[in-house]
């Protein structure tokens, strides 16, 4: 069985089997252990003078609807981390952040999606007992995706495009310490990048709201 793709920049055609949700999966695990590695290995060679938290994030995305419908509202997922010196008053911190959608419409499946990768800084006030507010912001490098698969003639004709761009994030939220090494937690946050899809402005970034649960160091 032929599936075809249509490049959208190149018009080169591909094989390739259609999305798998289980990548999700794949990619959130290869992200948690590459944005994790940093600041492990501070603690680990330096275990008195580094604090931070690196927590798993999970939730919701929403995108503007001209630009992403029928995937306006997307599975968000990600990875958000921070760490500094013990005598430092704000953290550094390294995200990452993904989403994704999939919507039939008529007899296509269209695939939107998005990734961040961000640092910049982050104040978390650990003085409240239980309870951890933070806030940071900083740049970030966004890519957008979407995908059109169109059944015909036994196979998939897959039309895509992607494109990234230099943009900026800012967010806040709670983290509760359940226990000195781990917590609980929830994060609103606001990215923005404009990019091109298909010749046509769109914007790769959104509202994001997510839950947090993670380990403290």
């Amino acid at each position: 069985m032929t599936r075809s793709r249509a490049n959208y920049k190149t018009d080169r055609f591909l094989m390739e089997e259609p999305m798998n949700r289980s990548k999700l999966v794949v990619v959130f695990m290869t992200v948690l252990g590459i944005t994790s590695a940093g600041p492990i290995l501070l603690r680990a060679a330096a275990p008195s003078d580094f604090t931070g938290n690196i927590s798993g994030a999970l939730g919701g995305k929403s995108l503007d609807h001209d630009d992403w419908d029928p995937n306006q509202h997307q599975l968000l997922y990600g990875v958000q981390s921070d760490f500094r010196k013990t005598a430092w008053p704000i953290s550094v911190a390294i995200d990452y952040m993904g989403s994704v959608g999939e919507k039939k419409r008529g007899g296509a499946h269209i695939t939107g999606s998005t990734h961040e990768i961000a640092i910049g800084v982050r104040k978390v006030w650990e003085s409240f007992g239980v309870v951890a507010p933070f806030i940071g912001a900083g740049p970030a490098v966004l890519v957008a995706q979407t995908q059109s698969s169109v059944d015909f003639n036994g196979g998939h004709v897959i039309t895509e495009d992607s494109d990234a761009a230099l943009g900026v994030w800012a967010g806040g939220g709670l983290l509760f310490r359940i226990d000195p090494r781990f917590n609980l937690g929830a994060g609103v946050r606001y990215s923005h990048a404009r990019e091109k899809l298909f010749k046509t402005n769109v914007d790769a970034g959104g509202t994001e709201f997510m839950v947090l649960a993670g380990l403290h160091f």
